[in-house]
């Protein structure tokens, strides 16, 4: 049987949104999302910050949702073309207390006024893990997967749901691997060790 072909890029869109929890933004965010303006893959990349996210909002380590955000505009806030959004914040969470990323994809069409696929921004290391994620077949055909090489994997072209093979659309972020996560952060921070080369100048003194 023929192997389907992936399905092509749509036009570069307006924006290109970064979802996560950002606990806390740090440089290889903003690589990222820099990446993705200098390889114009969009126009603007706006951050948006889980409110409930699905996997981690039990998490002991989650800082507050405005704290996270306060951080990430901030962050941005000297950065041309790169924004937070706050949608999230407003969205009621689900019967298990969660904001799926899938209904943030259906709050962002209705924004947009159209069902073209949304571009979103994830790593690969999260995009391989996206049969686990709430409705995967509905990501699958609305959304544009840009991927951020992480510890050179191979990109991410395909899912597999019930034995079978669901091509991506999806385009692979030309830079280099990244290599910082926020739990590094974290880790650096209870072992009293200095973060300043992890995250952006302007929040040294606010992350501690």
């Amino acid at each position: 049987m023929p192997k389907t072909p992936a399905p092509k890029a749509p036009p570069r869109p307006v924006i290109a949104y970064y979802g996560g929890t950002f606990n806390p933004i740090h440089n290889g965010h903003l690589a990222v999302a820099n990446a993705v303006l200098s390889n114009q893959l969009a126009q603007q990349v706006h951050f948006l910050p889980s409110f409930a996210p699905p996997f981690k909002h039990n998490d002991a380590n989650l800082l507050p949702y405005e704290t996270r955000s306060r951080f990430i505009d901030t962050a941005v806030s000297n950065i041309s073309h790169l924004f937070l959004n706050d949608l999230e914040q407003s969205m009621p969470p689900n019967a298990q207390g969660v904001v799926t990323t899938a209904n943030v994809i259906r709050a962002l069409q209705k924004k947009h006024g159209n069902t073209q696929p949304i571009f979103w921004i994830a790593g690969q290391d999260a995009l391989a893990s996206l049969a686990q994620w709430a409705e995967p077949e509905f990501l699958i055909h609305n959304v544009h997967w840009l991927q951020a090489p992480r510890n050179h994997q191979p990109p991410v072209t395909a899912i597999t749901l019930n034995n079978q093979s669901h091509p991506l659309h999806t385009t692979l972020i030309n830079m280099p691997p990244v290599d910082i996560s926020s739990s590094q952060i974290r880790s650096r921070q209870q072992n009293h060790e200095s973060i300043t080369d992890l995250i952006p100048s302007n929040l040294e003194g606010l992350i501690h």
